[in-house]
């Protein structure tokens, strides 16, 4: 198990942790981006796939449609379902939005970039480097 350095011992309280991203994604092959602005231990991993390249995202960009019930009104209302970007909450406890603005302008330059992955949501497999450019205009 590997984790951002930053909440290593937070990770760690709940189950073991071998080391950190930032010792061993390079010899994995895994590039990361530090939003800096954003929570710490956030980190947005860039993968070489075949033929390209994928971005995956945690927290600060969701992918939700709008969902059914009382929980999928409560999300709607929070801004958190029906686009592709960071949700209101991420905007009110970003630290510095300039920073993660220009963190997503630089991914969305990614050369063949195939997907964006989100932890909460659907995976976006068109206009990639659009929607990055899009999520940023927040």
């Amino acid at each position: 198990m590997i984790c951002p350095s930053v909440i290593r011992n937070e990770v760690n309280e709940k189950v073991t942790v071998n080391d950190s991203v930032e010792n061993t994604a390079g010899h994995l092959g895994i590039k990361y981006h530090n939003p800096r602005g954003f929570r710490p231990g956030e980190l947005v991993y860039e993968f070489e796939i075949e033929g390209g390249k994928t971005l995956v995202f945690c927290d600060l960009l969701f992918n939700l449609p709008h969902l059914e019930g009382i929980t999928g009104w409560l999300l709607r209302i929070a801004g958190s379902t029906g686009f592709f970007g960071t949700t209101r909450s991420g905007r009110i406890l970003m630290k510095d939005k300039p920073a993660v603005k220009k963190l997503l302008l630089k991914l969305s330059e990614t050369d063949n970039l195939k997907y964006v992955i989100v932890s909460h949501g659907d995976i976006v497999s068109e206009d990639c480097n659009c929607k990055l450019r899009q999520a940023a205009s927040f």
